[in-house]
């Protein structure tokens, strides 16, 4: 048995219990939420406030199927905000950059 199926065998026993799995379930919510808010605070304080958001939607998304869909949503628009930025800077007909436009 591969190390990921040992960790999905022993997650898939706590959750059916009947007191472990909504402690688990608490504690994961609990735990992504904090890092979550700890990136908010960040996004005005120095530090990596972004990657601590993504984080603890990543932390949610293992137990919480909205926090899977909220993190599936916000990596496409990540990548078409990269894409968009990444075009206009190698497109040469984009004079947005020249010195002097407008727009």
């Amino acid at each position: 048995m591969g190390r990921r199926n040992r960790l999905t065998y022993h997650r898939e026993r706590i959750r059916r219990h009947a007191l472990l799995g909504p402690a688990y379930r608490g504690g994961v919510f609990v735990t992504g939420l904090v890092v979550a808010l700890v990136g908010i605070a960040l996004l005005v304080l120095p530090g990596p406030g972004w990657l601590l958001i993504f984080l603890g939607l990543a932390i949610l998304a293992t137990e919480f199927r909205w926090a899977r869909r909220t993190r599936h949503w916000t990596k496409g628009r990540y990548q078409q905000t990269r894409d968009r930025v990444t075009r206009r800077r190698t497109d040469p007909l984009d004079r947005r950059s020249e010195p002097g436009s407008v727009g």
